[in-house]
Formats: structure tokens, sequence, C-alpha cells
């Protein structure tokens, strides 16, 4: 399994390279053409170009590019250009399914487009384009059906060649399955695009649907020749989001056939590919391939492990912040249309009230018009409110879905803080026990010390028996001492199992650090007799009380300083004798912040999972022995609780040091 897996990465790295090689000479032309733009206009053409090559594949650099060219569209008043920027901006934030922000940015070039005198028609069929392909993301079948139909109306009165709609109209009826009229626009498209000299790159996005079609009306191996022919096709643009996606269509093709080995391949390059350019969009199908596969295996790790990859794409996607933006763009462009139509409607019956003052028999007309008019308006007015009904019922599914996932959530920190609780807990009935010791050691030595007493006195030696009197009283402060000793600790564990009150307090932060640092090692202790550490500590007393949520930043110190332990103890394991395991906790101030830093000397934190950390569910150690929840709470109490900073510094295998920032 290893084996093959390696080399499923070295045929995934060689694809890319293949792919980057043949893409590089179309890039150099793309900057050719900035270099020796002689206009202002052409230099934006050559702009939006290059924005729209980075969009599947460096998504800062097409953003830049865009704005570069709305900019200069702006400075010299051609919006004609800045129609060009933001087309470029929709499908950046598209390819990152940012919906909201992409209807956005379809929605102002809708505005501009229409006030345009040259290329009118071109960008009111883009912007059409683009609006139904949100409907169609946001499963909104009828308005996105409208937009795409409104998009090739103006195409064809504008000659331009956006054929690409078809495929669009050809999805959503394999949605509603109407599998042949899906098939009839899908070669449409692909008709179209073939002759296609402006859109014609985009042609692997056809033969993507074609596949797709063919595949829903069981002719698989049509499917499979033109889903091949589109990989080829997003060899040759570079294009990424579509690769991921046809992949996963041959995945999936493979998975209803059987052929399990080939679908675990394509699963993987496909999710490989979302993984490394951030297309959330599709990456919960192949993921939902491989956890399929996995669960059949009876490997439950990896199932879950793509089961939570699954969730975090549905969860960003179509999360309900999303869904009430997406809804109150729309709203607000219903509002912009309603407006302009009844502007159009008062021009309108201006016009008629003229007309019926110099003609009584255009009143005849100017009636049937009207009448016509309100049925139009009745039968639009009944689709609306069953769109709503529609609408109200997507929105209760994906808040019930919400409500699943708050409350999984919810049960997963809360089995993390009760995994620090059994920690701490630990740490104190040691800590406990060194002054429950005295009490009894200082107890039976006062019963020997009062026999004695009884024994002086009976004997008249008064003297002696004040001196043993002495010496009681001493024994009895020691025992008031170490009995306050206890009580303390015991009161520190109650505020610890305490559920924060959220409000923050003078906290005096070198005591908290070395009051949780004893605790968890005498908590590790506790469990691992033989486990042993080399602790320094070097504490600035300069530092003073910061206000601070004392039992949450105790927390956050808990779960450093039990990964250090971890850490160190691991590597003990792996080392033997021969090493010999270090922590340091050290606090300093700077000119306006706390400094604290924990650091040990042990296997350190590889390179390639560093940015992953701090992500939910994110864990190295082995199953049942964490959640994944410590290091990103510890993140949320640092960042939004306090307003502070928190990142780490390591080698592998050297060492692991992380550094938290306090305002001070």
């Amino acid at each position: 399994m290893c084996m093959s897996k390696y080399f499923l990465y070295i045929f995934f790295l060689l694809s890319i390279c293949s792919t980057t090689a043949k893409s590089q000479h179309y890039l150099d032309s793309l900057l050719n053409r900035l270099q020796i733009a002689k206009s202002d206009t052409e230099k934006i053409v050559a702009l939006s170009n290059l924005s729209d090559y980075y969009c599947f594949t460096g998504i800062d650099s097409s953003f830049s590019y865009a704005q570069q060219a709305i900019y200069l569209s702006r400075k010299i008043k051609y919006p004609l250009g800045e129609t060009l920027g933001l087309n470029c901006l929709f499908y950046g934030f598209n390819t990152k399914a940012n919906y909201p922000k992409a209807l956005e940015m379809a929605l102002q070039s809708l505005r501009i487009a229409e006030q345009l005198n040259e290329g009118r028609e071109d960008q009111m069929a883009q912007a059409n384009y683009e609006i139904g392909l949100v409907n169609r993301y946001t499963e909104n079948y009828s308005e996105a059906l409208s937009y795409f139909w409104t998009a090739l109306s103006f195409g064809e009165k504008s000659k331009e060649d956006i054929y690409f709609a078809y495929g669009q109209i050809s999805i959503i009826n394999v949605r509603l399955k109407k599998l042949d009229s899906a098939l009839s626009y899908a070669q449409q498209s692909y008709e179209w695009g073939l002759k296609s000299k402006k859109y014609y790159k985009y042609l692997c996005l056809t033969l993507a649907v074609l596949g797709n079609a063919y595949e829903q009306t069981k002719n698989d191996d049509s499917a499979e020749k033109y889903y091949r022919l589109g990989l080829l096709h997003c060899e040759k643009f570079n294009n990424f989001y579509i690769l991921a996606r046809i992949y996963n269509n041959l995945a999936g093709l493979f998975d209803k056939s059987g052929k399990t080995d080939s679908c675990l391949q394509y699963a993987r390059l496909s999710l490989a590919i979302c993984q490394k350019y951030n297309f959330p969009d599709y990456a919960a199908n192949p993921s939902y391939l491989l956890k399929k596969i996995f669960e059949t295996k009876h490997l439950p790790d990896s199932s879950l492990k793509y089961l939570n990859i699954i969730l975090a794409s549905k969860d960003s996607v179509f999360s309900q912040a999303n869904t009430h933006k997406i809804e109150n763009l729309i709203s607000d462009e219903t509002q912009r249309e309603r407006e302009l139509t009844e502007a159009k409607e008062k021009f309108k019956n201006q016009i008629r009230l003229y007309t019926l003052i110099s003609a009584a028999g255009i009143l005849l007309f100017v009636a049937i018009i009207l009448y016509r008019n309100n049925r139009q308006k009745q039968k639009a007015n009944l689709l609306l409110k069953q769109q709503k009904k529609e609408t109200e019922l997507q929105k209760n599914k994906a808040e019930d879905a919400l409500h699943d996932l708050k409350s999984t959530q919810t049960q997963l920190i809360h089995a993390e803080k009760m995994a620090s609780l059994g920690e701490i807990t630990a740490g104190i009935a040691h800590e406990i026990q060194n002054p429950l010791n005295f009490v009894n050691n200082f107890s039976d030595i006062n019963r020997e010390l009062i026999d004695e007493m009884k024994e002086e006195i009976h004997s008249g030696k008064i003297n002696n028996a004040m001196e043993i009197a002495d010496n009681i009283r001493k024994n009895l402060e020691k025992i008031s001492h170490h009995g306050s000793r206890a009580d303390a600790i015991v009161k520190g564990m109650l505020q610890h199992s305490r559920a924060s009150s959220g409000q923050k307090e003078p906290t005096d932060i070198n005591a908290l650090a070395n009051e949780y640092l004893q605790i968890c090692y005498h908590g590790i202790r506790a469990k691992d007799k033989l486990f042993n550490v080399s602790l320094s500590t070097h504490f600035d007393e300069k530092i003073g009380k910061i206000n601070a949520i004392r039992q949450d930043l105790g927390r956050v110190l808990l779960n450093l300083f039990n990964n250090a332990f971890y850490s160190v103890s691991e590597k003990k394991k792996k080392s033997g004798d021969q090493f010999n395991p270090e922590v340091t906790v050290s606090t300093k101030r700077l000119k306006d912040n706390i400094e604290i830093r924990v650091k040990d000397n042990g296997l350190g934190i590889s390179q390639h999972i560093l940015d992953k950390i701090f992500q939910p569910f994110y864990t190295t150690k082995p199953t049942g022995q964490g959640t994944g929840l410590g290091l990103s709470m510890s993140y949320d109490i640092i960042t939004k609780e306090h307003g502070g900073t928190i990142q780490v510094e390591t080698n592998e295998n050297e060492y692991a040091e992380f550094i938290i920032w306090l305002p001070g």
C-alpha cells in the first residue's frame, strides 16, 4: 500500500511538471503582450488575459492583475475594461467557492454593461452567464436556466460564442433527470466549442460535461473517452480546476464499474489537486469515494480522515453565512430591477397618456397590452412563490445540518477539556500528597510529645514540659502551614475545573506558568513512574500581572506542556539512554507585549504539516491519544480571547518551540 501510494504521488508530480511545461509558452506569450502594449486599453486587455490565466493556479496573481486592470480602467474612464477585470475576479472567487463575492462581482459587471455603448451585448452575455452559474451552484435551477438563456440570446446578437452556457444547461438537465435533453445540450456545447476561437481554452469543461451526460445515459465507453480528451485539454491550458473535476469523474465512473484500484487512484489525484490549489467545492466528491473505499477495507482511521475533509469542504462552501450573503445580494438586485422596472413603467404610462389624448383608437390597444402584462405578472408572482418555498426548504435543511455539526463540535471540545482535566487531576493528586504526608507525620510526633509532656508534669519537671509544649506549638504551626498548602491546591483544582467566566482578571503569568508546569509534570509522572525530564525555567520578574482569562490561559499552557512532555517521551523511547529530555519555559517583557516560550528537544514538527497543526481535528498522535483540538483551541484562546499571537519554530528531530505574545 505504501509503495503504490508513493508511485501515485510520483505520477501526480510528473503530471504537474508536464502540464506546467506545456503551458509555459502560452504564459510567455501573455506576458509579452503586456510588455509590448502601446495603449492603456491594450494594457488592460493584457492584464485581464493574465488574470484569467492565473485564476486556476495562482489566485493571488489573478486578483493582482484583475485589480490592476480595474484601477487603470477607472483611471482612464474605460468601463468596458472594468467589466473585463470584474469578470476575472468573478472566476477567481468562483474557483475558491466564495459564491457571495463571485455574485457581487457579476452584479457589478451587469450594472456597468447595461450602460455600455461599445461591447454591451458581449458583456451582458458574460454577466448573465456568471449570475446563472452562481444560481446553478446554489441549486436555484429555474433562475439559472433563465440567466443562461438570456446569456445565449445576447451572445447571438453580438456573435459572442459563449457555447459553454449550453454545457451548464446540460448539467441542470442532468440534475432534473432529463437525460436526453442533457445529452443534446452537451453535444451542442461541444460542437460550438470546436469552432470557438475566443473561448477554445474552456473546451475541457464541455468535454467533462459531455462525458458526464454519456455516463448518466449508461454509455460508459463514450463517457471515458471524453473524460480523457478533457484531461489532455486541461494539460494544454494549465486548467487544474477542471482537471480536478475530470479526475473525480473518472473515479466515480470506475467506482460504478467495480474497478476499485482505478477509482482509488483517480480520487486521490483529484483530492490532491483540490488541496494543493484550495478548490473546496470539488474536494467533497473524491473524499466521499475514498471514505467509501476505506470503509469496505475496514480502515476506520482513513475513513474518518476523509469524512473530516467532506465536512470541512461542505461547511466552507455551503455555510449559513454564505447562504445569507447570496440571498441578500439577490434581494438587492431584485429590488434594483424592480425600481428600474417601475421607472420604465412610469415612462410608459406617460407615453400612453399622451397617446390617449392624441388618439382614442390607441386606448383599446393599450388596454390589451396592460391585460397581457397583468397576466404575465401573475404568472411571475406564482413562480416567485414557488421559488421562495423551495429556498425555505433548502434553508431549513442547511440549518439542520449546521445544528448537527455544532453539536458534534461541542462534544469534541468537551472531550478535549475533560482530557486536560484528567491531566491536571493526576498532577494535583501527586502535589497534594506531600503536604498530607507532612500533616500526618507531625500529628504522630505531637502525640508522642504530649505523652512525654504528661510524664514531665507528673514528675514536677515544669521547665522540660514547657519546652515540649513549645515544640508541640511549632509542630502545630507546620501542620497548619501544610494544611493551608493542601487547601490552596484543592482550590486551584476547583478553579481549573470550573467553567471559564470569560472575564479577564489580573494574572501573575510567571506563577501561572510554574504552577501548570509542575502539575503537568507530576500528572505525567503519575501515569509513568519511569518518566523523567530536565526542567528549566527563566521567568522575567519585570512582567508583573496582566489582564487575562486565567482558566483559559492555563489550558493553553497545560496543552503546550503536555505536547512537549509527549514529544521528549517518544524520542526517549526511540533513542534510548543516550538522549536527555529537556523542557524549557521562559517569560519576557518586551516593549508592548509579554512573551512566553515553551521549548523541548523532542521529535520536532515536520515542515510539510507545519501549516496544519492549528487546524481543528488535525493530530499527529496515534488514534485514541488525541482529538486534534488542543492546539486549535489554544490558537482561538490566544488570538480571539486575548488578542495575541502564537507561532512555532522547529527543526524535525531536533526541537520545537511554541512562542506566545500577549498584549502587556
